[in-house]
């Protein structure tokens, strides 16, 4: 029944690449934009250019075409599911069509891996999956290539759950496993590889390094603004800076969480501060849990209880493990504690219908 329940997380995974709410958006934005469907029309790659790239977000691959021409494309980096359509000019014209994909291979088989320790393979053509070792299963998803369409199939390989997640009945198993996810995704959210590069790259940024030596809260907010907050190839969305017990500056939202630390040299190597990030906010966190695995979560910080919980207001007392009810409805519920910005108990609760 885990295994059951980590097929389904990987399913709504993929399921977010195809249909979810970023498609939607990304979709509906380029709809949106007029002045795109006018500049492909022309046929002027360097107009179509100059009108997405500033929408391009959530967007990893695009061709853009006028008739049969592919005028513009964007990004390079393996991909599959591509969404097609066409785009029409203020008259109701067409004028153009795209092929576009918002999640890459390696982001993919990255998120699989930080929520349910499953690996990935994508595989071209026909044929079968190669046989999985001992205790591991294969769940193959079917799919397409982009942007050719061709037949792609995801084998993904999820390795045996543990024991300890089987519970007396399927709820207990159910909840078990969703409460493993979660606390897989909220240790990766200071601890997985990317988390450590973007540690790095903030430590190198030249003017971070300036702005921290000179202790310029300017200089500081200027570098973190346009240097790490609009740097699409990392996620920062709180960076706070201190030199020994002495806050320098921090800047962000209230509510994140999983904070990691480093020290950010001046560029002669003479002075250093330390700077605490986040790379997730307390609602991020809430969607990811809720979109893949259907459980409601609740967050409770040291300001409170964070808005955008799924149930709100939520249960006044949640157990760490057990049944509770709110508004006539019955829950499982699965408690466990985190790490508030830029200290303290963040309370995290899944509560699965019961």
């Amino acid at each position: 029944m885990a295994t059951h329940e980590l097929t389904d997380v990987a399913r709504r995974i993929y399921g977010q690449s195809v249909h979810g709410r970023g498609v939607a958006t990304a979709v509906k934005r380029l709809h949106r934009i007029t002045a795109l469907a006018t500049a492909l029309e022309t046929g002027d790659r360097a107009a179509v250019k100059a009108v997405f790239l500033p929408i391009r977000h959530q967007i990893v691959r695009v061709e853009l075409f006028h008739a049969r021409r592919l005028v513009y494309s964007y990004g390079h980096a393996p991909t599959f599911a591509p969404i097609r359509g066409t785009l029409t000019d203020a008259s109701g014209k067409v004028a153009g069509r795209y092929v576009l994909a918002v999640t890459d291979q390696k982001a993919y088989a990255g998120l699989l891996q930080r929520l349910t320790g499953a690996t990935v393979v994508f595989r071209h053509g026909a044929g079968r999956a190669n046989h999985p070792r001992a205790g591991t299963r294969i769940v193959t998803i079917p799919s397409h290539a982009y942007p050719t369409g061709a037949p792609l199939s995801l084998d993904v390989a999820i390795p045996q759950p543990s024991p300890s997640l089987c519970g007396a009945t399927p709820a207990d198993t159910r909840l078990n496993t969703i409460g493993y996810v979660g606390r897989r995704l909220l240790t990766a959210e200071s601890t997985s590889r990317a988390v450590m590069q973007t540690l790095r790259h903030v430590a190198m940024d030249p003017a971070f390094r300036a702005a921290t030596a000179a202790g310029d809260p300017v200089a500081i907010r200027h570098a973190i603004i346009f240097d790490f907050f609009r740097d699409h190839s990392i996620h920062v969305v709180r960076v706070r800076v201190t030199r020994g017990t002495k806050l320098v500056y921090d800047l962000g939202g209230p509510f994140a969480l999983q904070p990691a630390s480093s020290r950010v040299m001046s560029p002669d190597g003479r002075t250093s501060a330390t700077f605490s990030l986040a790379v997730q906010d307390d609602t991020g966190y809430i969607k990811l849990m809720h979109r893949f695995t259907g459980a409601a979560v609740q967050l409770v910080s040291p300001l409170g209880k964070v808005p955008g919980s799924t149930l709100e207001p939520g249960p006044d007392v949640i157990p760490d493990h057990g049944p509770v009810t709110y508004r006539g409805k019955r829950y499982l519920a699965d408690s466990f504690d985190g790490t508030a910005f830029p200290k303290g108990t963040l309370r995290v609760s899944l509560l699965v219908p019961a």
